[in-house]
């Protein structure tokens, strides 16, 4: 009789474990095996997303969820909050000695992950990012107030013609362009003045200036053009006739929402400096020798 009960009693003890929920720090375990991590689960009921969020579980499937209750793959990390990072360390082994599905960490190129096909490692491609791309340009007629430069003092360039703009992040009317991500951008921008009487000692500066959320102002790039050889400041007679031009290139680093825009200050006219623009009815006529010497470019790097 008692080799019966002893019989019974493992039986039934090993009942007990195969149908038994296992629980670490809770009472009150929700699946095969629950380990609360922080303590915080109630005692009756089911714990909310945050109570789950530092828990371990797996289900009656075999399931694993890392900070949720309710995994739906073999390991399952999608909790609530922000930290359901998934961190990958480097290893030495072959592809073949980890078999086909392993992933790899590989610090190289500023750091990579790779995939084991059971044979070799593939490098993952990551996504084609389309890079900023700004094209403008100024083609109305030459003496309007918002193309003419005064003498001595930086004014912002406006006003442009929209040619291209693939991220939206250029306002052709204030001529600012705000910075859809943090990144590095090429600014390209040239510029051809009316022929005029060029002082000499003159000079034509164009700035590339950056505005940030909090409203500070900087130049992050001048560009100066001396006419030291040109004309004569005591008489317009010993003056000389030109058609100054130039252009100002600068890679410029923008975090994200921070404009950046040109200014243009001329020192080479005793007066209001145009723009060398083509006459007002010739503004679509893409023949004509005055068009196209006005233009800026954005180029995200």
């Amino acid at each position: 009789m008692k080799k019966i009960n002893l019989s019974f009693t493992i039986m039934l003890l090993s009942y007990q474990l195969y149908c038994s929920q296992v629980g670490i720090n809770t009472s009150n375990p929700k699946g095969r095996f629950h380990v609360d991590g922080n303590k915080d689960n109630p005692a009756t009921g089911s714990p909310n997303s945050t109570q789950a969020a530092n828990d371990f579980f797996i289900d009656s499937v075999g399931n694993t969820g890392v900070g949720t209750l309710i995994p739906s793959v073999k390991l399952d990390l999608r909790s609530a909050g922000s930290n359901n990072s998934l961190g990958i360390g480097n290893t030495a082994q072959t592809a073949a000695q980890v078999s086909a599905g392993t992933l790899r960490y590989v610090p190289v190129n500023g750091g990579v992950l790779q995939y084991s096909d059971g044979t070799a490692w593939f490098q993952l491609k990551t996504p084609d990012i389309e890079k900023t791309n700004v094209v403008a340009r100024i083609r109305s007629a030459a003496f309007q107030p918002q193309y003419q430069f005064p003498y001595n003092i930086d004014k912002k360039v406006t006003q442009f013609e929209e040619f291209s703009d693939n991220k939206n992040a250029f306002d052709p009317s204030s001529g600012e362009f705000i910075a859809p991500r943090n990144g590095i951008y090429l600014l390209t921008f040239s510029y051809d003045m009316v022929k005029y009487w060029v002082l000499k000692g003159g000079m034509i500066e164009v700035d590339f200036v950056k505005t940030t959320d909090s409203g500070a102002i900087s130049i992050e790039k001048k560009c100066v053009r001396s006419l030291a050889s040109y004309g004569d400041n005591s008489s317009v007679t010993y003056a000389r006739q030109s058609q100054v031009g130039g252009s100002c290139v600068g890679a410029i680093s923008l975090n994200t929402n921070e404009k950046i825009y040109a200014t243009i200050r001329q020192t080479t006219y005793n007066g209001d400096l145009s723009l060398r623009l083509p006459p007002s009815g010739a503004v679509n006529d893409l023949s004509n020798t005055e068009q196209g010497f006005n233009h800026l470019t954005i180029t995200e790097q």
